[in-house]
């Protein structure tokens, strides 16, 4: 394939804390670097100076509509038009997202709040005016922007808003809106999974060969590769944790990652050893934690816990991965589903929800249950924990599905479909 420029979005890259969408950014420049495109990723964050977080959690409705003002406030007014003109990124600010070497990075102060409120309330589109010419222009998350002269590629990773619209913040109007607009203006739709695109095409009616299946890559996680169980086990022991005496969760805590349940049936089991939960707190996570708050101190007294560790990195994830006795983790919706596969590639057994798309993910390699019954998820909890010969079933089988999400696969998928378009 000739040489091709793509601008790829930084809308969840510039994000503070990791995301699934966030790993899943990374993941397209990454493979459009070595694919040997010209990559250049736009921003919304200023020009100069710190970049500026988006995560601001439990503030209040009132708070959320000061910042809304001091954004459009903020905003150079030739932007709040329709049609932006970005500028190259300070360096200095650039540093900040972890951007590979080679991949230029340029930005419009707000442009993704200033684009989303313009859909929202006038309906319209924003269109980006790039200097050079761009061949594609890929958004790894639907947004109601275009790129002059560039043919457009949308990620679309579920419709959570649409199929459980009250385990998320997002208007169900908003988002069906964004969703129609990336139907009509992309060339082509990837897809997570079979089923993120059977849910596209039940609710949306669009041509299913406008819509192309690329399952996301895990990318290897080898910063502890080589170490032994020993050594292993003195890391773990910084978070009072000891080797293969704990469950793990890893995700947001927020309704839709069905935590509320997992906490019920890790209370009512026998499980020993503690329950970590290994993510940020998210939307109505205090709801979703209710019930466990005598868990987190003692510990000494009842031999049982719930361990919460926010903003893991990469090598302390890892490290929860390897550790643990297993990984739980009973979705009520997942696109995809990342960490069930991160945890089969380190050798970490499974246990997920057989909805939506985590049987189609995980294939054998995992046990399933019934994400709405708490007495299933306990069941299953104790029957790994206690069953060693299914544990290393279980690993055996899910080293080998991992390898089916390699990067290697993903860069092949993604070079044939942008051969395609272009």
């Amino acid at each position: 394939m000739d040489r091709f420029s793509v601008l790829v979005d930084g809308f969840n890259l510039e994000m503070p804390h990791g995301t699934g969408v966030k790993t899943y950014s990374r993941a397209v420049v990454n493979a459009l670097c070595a694919l040997g495109a010209d990559v250049n990723i736009l921003f919304s964050v200023p020009l100069k100076g710190a970049p500026h977080s988006f995560e601001e959690v439990g503030r209040g409705r009132w708070f959320g509509r000061w910042r809304s003002i001091k954004k459009i406030l903020g905003t150079p007014m030739k932007n709040l038009f329709g049609v932006m003109n970005p500028s190259p990124l300070n360096s200095a600010v650039s540093k900040n997202f972890d951007i590979p070497i080679g991949v230029s990075s340029c930005s419009v102060p707000n442009g993704y709040f200033v684009a989303n409120m313009r859909f929202k309330y006038l309906r319209k589109e924003t269109a980006i005016r790039m200097p050079g010419r761009v061949n594609i222009w890929h958004a790894t998350y639907p947004l109601p922007m275009r790129v002059k002269g560039a043919r457009m590629v949308t990620t679309i990773h579920d419709l959570i808003p649409l199929r459980l619209p009250r385990t998320t913040l997002y208007q169900t109007k908003f988002y069906k809106g964004l969703i129609e607009k990336s139907l009509q203006d992309s060339e082509l739709i990837f897809a997570d999974s079979e089923y993120s695109k059977k849910d596209i095409l039940d609710i949306f009616g669009t041509s299913p060969d406008k819509i192309a299946v690329v399952y996301p890559p895990v990318a290897p996680r080898d910063s502890l590769h080589g170490m032994n169980e020993e050594a292993l086990s003195k890391l773990l022991k910084r978070f009072g944790l000891e080797w293969k005496k704990f469950i793990l969760f890893v995700g947001a805590i927020e309704p839709r990652k069905n935590v509320r349940r997992l906490i019920d049936a890790y209370v009512a089991s026998k499980v020993n050893g503690p329950l970590v939960i290994a993510g940020k707190k998210a939307w109505m996570w205090e709801d979703e934690i209710r019930g466990a708050d005598f868990l987190f101190q003692n510990r000494k007294e009842t031999g049982r816990s719930v361990v919460l560790l926010e903003h893991v990195t990469d090598c302390d994830l890892e490290l929860l991965y390897r550790g643990a006795s297993c990984l739980v983790l009973p979705s009520l919706y997942e696109g995809f589903g990342l960490p069930p596969v991160e945890a089969m590639s380190l050798g970490c057994p499974v246990i997920t929800s057989r909805m939506t798309s985590l049987p189609e993910v995980c294939g054998d390699a995992a046990l399933y249950v019934d994400p709405y019954d708490t007495g299933d998820i306990q069941r299953k909890m104790e029957s790994l924990v206690e069953d060693v010969s299914l544990q290393e079933k279980l690993i055996r089988a899910g080293r080998e599905r991992a390898a089916l999400y390699s990067i290697e696969n993903f860069e092949r998928r993604l070079s044939n479909l942008y051969s395609k378009i272009l």
